[in-house]
């Protein structure tokens, strides 16, 4: 048994180097604050902070800055702000709601035994609601059922409103399904997507890099909060490494969901004010999609927040599928 704080700055003494070169020099006058780590938190030596390279049973090309490798900082369009990491090595790559252990989208949806997060359903189904044939699909949509065998892939009234249980399933979630199993829509696979979406400049970016053990009341002094604190130079510094490489006719938008998110949306505004560039700077506000009814919904209207990024995009717009 051995301190998380031991663990961390072992595992983490030379993470600058493993920066993607063209981010490096960015980087060189930060330092993690160790010091800020939590006393109680322990870890066994068969317990892993993760993703990291090193990983057992981590997922194929996990990396602490997979997110960085697909751009340069001049490049970086979106930026899509995630908490942590998954809460399961074999789901955690580097990147915001990328889920590792995916391969097939038509096998994995079906198969309870893979843990399909629902905040990855989310975003699939508001990716596939700006093709054309999704726009006749209720993908965009916050409402619950219970009974599966109830969904058809045009909805209709008798469906009223549902109050919510211990496991609630969206209409969303049901249409993306439909899609998925029969192939309806054709879209890049689960190992190809998000680099899609980053070649396009999409900054895909948790608030925190690393993980290492599950709580339940995260309010606590104990893991979770010691690797927030431990990062949060390094997420100063990437905001105003991206603030640096906006600009008016670039401005850079970044796609905040949930309430921990909207939290980053202050120092943005902050670093952005100190900087003078409040207007090189947009935002896209929703929910936080693991339930659709608060990512899809704002002020009582359904709305895509995919769409509200493209919308306050300069020049080429986002293509999602």
């Amino acid at each position: 048994m051995s301190s998380l704080n031991s663990r961390l700055r072992t595992e983490l003494e030379q993470w600058q180097g493993r920066l993607p070169r063209i981010w490096k020099s960015h980087f060189l006058s930060v330092e993690l604050d160790f010091e800020a780590v939590d006393d109680a938190p322990s870890l066994k030596s068969s317990e892993q902070i993760w993703p990291q390279q090193a990983n057992s049973f981590g997922p194929r090309g996990a990396h602490l800055f997979k997110a960085f490798k697909d751009l340069s900082p001049d490049q970086v369009r979106v930026v899509v702000f995630g908490n942590d990491p998954y809460t399961r090595i074999e789901q955690a790559t580097g990147r915001s709601f990328e889920q590792g252990n995916l391969s097939n989208w038509k096998k994995d949806v079906q198969d309870p035994k893979v843990r399909f997060s629902p905040s990855l359903k989310t975003l699939l189904a508001a990716a596939l609601a700006t093709t054309k044939l999704g726009k006749g699909f209720p993908l965009v949509d916050g409402r619950v059922v219970f009974d599966a065998d109830e969904f058809e892939s045009t909805p209709n009234s008798k469906w009223g409103k549902w109050s919510y249980g211990r496991s609630p399933t969206w209409v969303s979630h049901l249409a993306l399904e439909t899609i998925l199993v029969n192939k309806l829509i054709g879209l890049p696979t689960p190992k190809q997507i998000f680099g899609f979406w980053a070649k396009q400049g999409i900054l895909w970016i948790n608030r925190t890099l690393t993980y290492s053990k599950w709580e339940t009341d995260v309010s606590k002094p104990g893991h979770r909060r010691s690797h927030q604190r431990v990062w949060a130079p390094f997420t100063d510094r990437v905001i105003e490494v991206l603030l640096e490489n906006s600009s008016k006719k670039k401005p850079t938008v970044f796609a905040l969901w949930g309430g921990e998110a909207k939290e980053i949306g202050k120092l943005v505004r902050k670093k952005a004010k100190k900087l003078k560039v409040s207007s090189h700077i947009q935002f896209a506000e929703a929910g936080h999609p693991q339930r659709p009814e608060n990512f899809f919904l704002a002020e009582g209207k359904l709305r895509n927040p995919f769409d509200e990024i493209n919308e306050r995009l300069t020049g080429k717009k986002i293509k999602w599928v």
